[in-house]
Parts: C-alpha cells; sequence; structure tokens
C-alpha cells in the first residue's frame, strides 16, 4: 500500500484522542492552577486565564506516531513533541 493512503488513520485517531482528552485535561489545569492569566505583558490578549493545552495534543500525537509508516525512529518526533510541550509550558 502506498504511504500516502495509510496517513488518514493516524490522523484521525491523533484528532479524536486530542479532542476527548481535551475536556478532562483542561479540568486538571483549572484544578491544579495551570492556567496562563492575562496580566503579564502585551502579548497576552486573553481577557480572562485560559488552560494549557498542549498536554492534549502531546497525547494524541504519541498513539498518532505508532500507526504512521514513518521510515525511521518515530522516538525523535516524539522527543521533539515533548521539548515543544516543555518549552510551551513554561513560556
Amino acid at each position: 500500500m502506498d504511504p500516502i493512503f495509510a496517513l488518514p488513520l493516524p490522523a484521525i485517531v491523533a484528532l479524536l484522542i486530542t479532542a476527548l482528552a481535551i475536556p478532562p485535561i483542561r479540568r486538571l489545569a483549572w484544578h491544579f492552577d495551570l492556567v496562563d492569566h492575562p496580566q503579564g505583558g502585551p502579548h497576552k490578549s486573553h481577557p480572562r486565564p485560559i488552560a494549557y493545552g498542549g498536554l492534549a495534543i502531546l497525547l494524541g500525537l504519541c498513539p498518532a506516531l505508532a500507526l504512521a509508516p514513518i521510515t525511521g525512529p518515530s522516538w525523535i518526533l516524539l522527543a521533539c513533541a515533548a521539548a515543544l510541550f516543555c518549552v510551551g509550558l513554561v513560556d
């Protein structure tokens, strides 16, 4: 099978897992006060605190990488995604 035809399944899996993970992760973020508060500088354009959402994206990426027809080590993509998640959390 051509690898291009195998890409929709991982994309759909990532979308579904991310969409299903957002509500519980959002509740946990509010519970543990892992929210971005707007008072902090001119780059904060939202009027009220919002929860960080990178964890849901990372959770959706993990199984999608397992299903994707990637040639080479997929752990590199996962490590880069985890690093971006950490940078976003600190930022």
